[in-house]
């Protein structure tokens, strides 16, 4: 199976910060311009709260921790 073949798992990651929700400005082809949250894609054995902490450091810079799973 090639890696255009394997299902792909999405993140979202919500960062609330004294009544404040973070949102950055989208840049790729999917919603390309709209305002949403941090995010991306699962790497391969990487655990769903290492993945929240990697993208939202490559997109924004910022370290995150109390990292809270809401749904699947």
């Amino acid at each position: 199976m090639t890696d255009e073949q394997r299902p792909k798992v999405g993140i979202g990651v919500m960062i609330f910060k004294d009544g404040k929700v973070l949102m950055g400005k989208r840049i790729g082809s999917h919603g390309h311009g709209e305002y949403g949250n941090q995010g991306g894609h699962l790497e391969h054995l990487e655990t769903i709260e290492e993945c929240a902490r990697r993208e939202v450091r490559e997109e924004t810079g910022l370290e995150i921790g109390n990292i809270k799973f809401l749904c699947i």
